[in-house]
């Protein structure tokens, strides 16, 4: 009426084996990382567009090596606002990403085009990469 020794001592080895090969993937967070910082990028990227359309005026995009911010201005003297966190439109780069290439600066004028079609890229555990297309302006990876 229960399990022979044989068995639990089998059930626990792959278990233990199991654990063995997960382990690492639980406690690795660059792969996480790197794609959480992917997904807010192109969705400050994305936002910025919808900024500039909403408010009829150009949105500047600027990607550097510390991140990607979004102001009214090429200087970035007038950041654009979070509409969550209420600072500046910004996301920062973590430890262990890089952005590629940098920097790179570009705007949306007041009906969303951007001045040039961009592509950049996430480096982390793999490359992602964000794409502006030239006339319309969508944004994709």
């Amino acid at each position: 009426g229960g399990f022979t020794l044989v068995e639990l001592t089998v059930v626990i080895a792959v278990v233990g084996l199991l654990a063995l090969a997960a382990a690492p993937r639980l406690f690795d967070r660059a792969g996480f990382e790197a794609r959480g910082f992917h997904d807010r990028a192109l969705a400050t990227v994305r936002h910025a567009q919808k900024v500039a359309i909403a408010q009829r005026r150009s949105v500047h995009v600027n990607v550097s090596a510390s991140g990607i911010q979004a102001c009214y201005d090429a200087g970035c003297s007038v950041p654009v606002t979070d509409p969550v966190a209420g600072g500046t439109l910004a996301v920062a780069v973590p430890a262990g990403v890089s952005l590629s290439p940098v920097p790179l600066s570009f705007l949306f004028d007041p009906l969303g085009r951007p001045s040039a079609g961009v592509s950049f890229s996430v480096v982390g555990d793999v490359t992602r990469t964000i794409q502006v297309e030239p006339e319309t302006g969508y944004v994709h990876s």
